[in-house]
């Protein structure tokens, strides 16, 4: 029977950059291509969500999930914790993905249409079948029913990647309309939230038992790891490595079996030319002795010569070509099984090679599946990055912006304009421009410490310009309770740290 999967990630809030994905809604050309390689756009017209009452329909992308959050606040009156703090604290916002094995989530989705998973391939004509529906709208009223339907602030169902699945946002709020990680998702400590979790998944299969999906293994005896989407695709990519390793092994064994073979041919060859060699040999020898009986016979018949002596004679001779027979008969048995001995090794090379040749075939994809999960992962996190430096940037532009209208306040008319002047010749009107010739440089820097290349983010931003190189921390990665998207801010800024321009020191004359 097929397993289920439930999946839960804490989250101070959930980006725009988390809700385009979520919503498939591409605001830039950077993100259609870095999206192309691991959804399926042809299956994109498939994906739905469930929303108030337990009804299907398309996904809305008209509101972001930031947007739908603050008006659900908004219509409740709870005000958001997080909101006027320089940094989240407090973890508002439960990511769950559920969903179950591949083969029994694509029968759910697709029924018995074959879906193509190759990249770059047509699903255009593939329809969704309402099972999938239907175990979408169990799952909502499940989790409705258990964390409160008015806390349900996404329920998007995806269907455009290789595993259909749900993203639930869920948002911890109390029955008194307060947020509360503890009371409402994890309990007083982690014995708790373990229970808890038991429970959810015990829960969650009497449910999923209508669609054959089971309960896993408890991740206490497996000591499995909950992944974030992150991880899983870096966790991917070390697999495919893995796999591509293995399979060189598995290709040098075989083509050091096919030298075996190889040599075992030549020296069979060899025999075999031996025993024609001897063969033809002793039929020559055959073809004399039974020349010689002829002879023999003929003089023993006309009377000639000494009967006895003649006699002797051919009974040797004849003893003679019988040993001949003998040996003739022991080496054409030998070249027979020779030949069915080269018959069959030839075989065996063919079917070696034959093997080879479809695993290189094999280690070229996953070569190939490789590079594309490695640009995948490198277009998303750098498409996470610019998202990030694009927050950054308009706060500081809205905070410079701010001081200078506080400024211009206290000006007269002709120093406005003196400014407004200075603005126009030196800026063209635009210090954003500025701003985003600089931001690539930071995300390229930011994403190489996400990933742990941190000698080629410190050359990088030295290359570039940047005279914080080489002032990491002793201590400098990811932290064991930190998010991914707390790593990835702490990453930006220590790339804005990287990339400040080196102080020029005054000469002393």
């Amino acid at each position: 029977m097929a397993k289920q999967v439930c999946d839960l990630a804490a989250g101070k809030g959930i980006s725009v950059s988390q809700s385009d994905e979520h919503l498939r809604k591409a605001r830039t050309a950077v993100k259609n291509k870095s999206w192309s390689g691991n959804y399926d756009p042809t299956r994109e017209h498939l994906n739905f969500e469930v929303v108030k009452g337990g009804i299907v329909k398309n996904i809305d992308k008209s509101k972001s999930i930031p947007t739908r959050i603050r008006e659900n606040l908004k219509a409740r009156g709870i005000l958001d914790p997080n909101i006027g703090l320089d940094k989240p604290r407090y973890r508002t916002v439960a990511n769950f993905i559920l969903g179950g094995s591949r083969g029994q989530m694509h029968r759910l989705a697709f029924g018995n249409q074959t879906v193509i998973l190759e990249p770059g391939s047509d699903n255009s004509g593939i329809t969704r079948m309402k099972d999938i529906e239907d175990w979408a709208v169990d799952m909502y009223n499940f989790m409705s029913k258990k964390y409160g339907e008015k806390n349900i602030a996404a329920f998007i169902v995806h269907l455009d990647e290789t595993n259909p699945h749900i993203h639930c946002t869920i948002l911890p709020i109390t029955e008194k309309n307060k947020f509360s990680w503890k009371k409402v998702i994890a309990g007083a400590d982690k014995f708790e939230y373990r229970d808890r979790m038991l429970k959810l998944h015990d829960e969650l299969a009497e449910v999923n038992k209508k669609y054959q999906l089971e309960r896993g293994d408890d991740i206490s005896r497996t000591k499995a790891k909950h992944r974030t989407l992150e991880e899983y695709h870096q966790w991917e990519q070390k697999e495919l490595r893995n796999k591509v390793a293995k399979q060189r092994i598995t290709i040098k064994e075989q083509e050091n079996h096919i030298i075996n073979i190889s040599s075992d041919i030549k020296k069979a060859e060899t025999k075999l030319k031996g025993l024609t060699t001897m063969i033809s040999n002793l039929e020559t020898i055959h073809a004399t002795k039974q020349l010689e009986i002829d002879k023999l016979q003929e003089r023993l018949a006309a009377g000639g010569g000494d009967y006895n002596g003649l006699i002797e004679k051919i009974v040797n001779l004849k003893n003679e070509l019988k040993n001949i027979e003998e040996k003739l008969d022991d080496k054409q048995e030998k070249l027979k099984k020779a030949k069915t001995e080269i018959g069959s090794l030839v075989l065996q090379k063919d079917e070696n090679e034959k093997i080879n040749l479809d695993l290189q075939e094999k280690q070229d994809s996953l070569v190939r599946e490789i590079e594309r999960t490695t640009l995948n992962l490198q277009d998303r996190e750098m498409s996470n990055m610019e998202s990030l430096a694009l927050d950054h940037f308009r706060e500081s532009r809205n905070s410079q912006i701010k001081k200078a209208e506080e400024y211009e306040a206290g000006l007269n008319e002709n120093e406005r304009k003196i400014i407004d002047n200075y603005n126009t010749a030196v800026f063209g009107g635009s210090p954003v421009d500025d701003m985003a010739a600089k931001t690539n440089e930071v995300v390229a820097v930011a994403t190489a410490l996400y990933f742990g290349y941190i000698d080629q983010a410190i050359k990088f931003a030295t290359d570039h310009g940047g005279g914080g190189g080489g002032n990491l921390p002793a201590d400098w990665g990811k932290k064991d309770d930190e998010d991914d998207w707390a790593w990835r801010r702490r990453s930006f800024g220590m790339a804005l740290h990287l990339m400040k321009p080196s102080k020029k020191r005054n000469l002393k004359r």
